[in-house]
């Protein structure tokens, strides 16, 4: 499962070239369905894990690193041909270090996110499905979708118009704070992001009172399972549905997609990372 992302401060500068001669022959990406036995670094459980797991030996070779900062210093050393990230990690990077990485144009797969519901609210999965069938067709969504994708990697525009929540039925909502821009708490306590805009429209949909409920991931998941919240957000991978499935756990339909991309070295790049990088 995705982990947390946390604050990581690397207090130094790296001269690539000549660091480390792993992969001496550079050989820019040209076709995400043929990579030609390179060596492409994934966090480990994550959905770029889950989705390129099946090509792993065929025509590229895996390397699984614990966090984002793990695997981004083995490509900074010359280590794997390149990562596989989000369109949001991407735009996270290359606000440090766009000058000396290539994200390749064609993303290599597709992800998306989805919530999980408890086992005994069935019926709250079905509303949030009809919910979306309906939003999916709205301006309001075109625009999230948009500031979504136009997202500069720092800072969160949320949207002109604002759900109120609902004063009906009380729906305990856990939510993962490190997800930004997708969930994630104001200094004033607001909760905020990409995924809040869409619950709040939903119980504005459904006449529901959200409760948010700030956790870790783990605990999240293991209260859905076992009752103790109705519904989790915080970028659920659909990749993670089958072996939600296995617990009794629902997941809804996909809210959005998200493209997967691969980044390389530019040749000859010489990348600096002193700045605070968010992982």
């Amino acid at each position: 499962m995705r982990k947390k992302l946390i604050p990581l401060i690397i207090i130094m500068s790296l001269l690539l070239t000549g660091c480390g001669h792993e992969l001496d022959s550079y050989r820019p990406i040209g076709d995400v369905n043929d990579l030609e036995g390179r060596k492409i670094g994934v966090n480990l459980a994550w959905a770029s894990d889950y989705v390129l797991s099946p090509r792993d030996g065929r025509d590229l070779n895996l390397y699984r690193y614990d966090t984002p900062a793990d695997m981004l210093m083995a490509l900074f050393y010359h280590q794997i041909d390149a990562i596989c990230i989000d369109d949001q990690q991407w735009l996270m990077m290359a606000y440090t270090n766009g000058d000396a990485l290539h994200k390749v144009p064609e993303p290599v797969a597709m992800d998306g996110y989805v919530a999980a519901v408890s086992p005994s609210r069935e019926a709250l999965r079905d509303q949030f499905n009809s919910f979306l069938e309906y939003y999916h067709g709205t301006e309001e969504f075109a625009d999230l979708y948009k500031r979504l994708s136009e997202f500069d990697g720092v800072s969160y525009v949320p949207g002109e118009h604002v759900h109120p929540n609902g004063t009906g039925e009380k729906i305990r909502l856990a939510f993962c704070a490190d997800y930004f821009p997708f969930c994630y708490t104001e200094p004033d306590g607001t909760v905020s992001g990409y995924d809040i805009e869409i619950m709040y429209a939903f119980a504005d949909y459904c006449n529901y009172d959200l409760e948010f409920i700030e956790t870790s991931y783990t605990d999240m998941t293991y209260g859905i399972a076992t009752d103790r919240y109705d519904i989790g957000i915080g970028t659920i991978s659909v990749s993670y549905v089958s072996e939600m499935e296995l617990t009794g756990v629902f997941a809804t339909d996909m809210y959005y997609e998200v493209p997967l991309y691969l980044v390389e070295l530019k040749e000859g790049a010489t990348l600096t990372m002193s700045d605070e990088f968010y992982w």
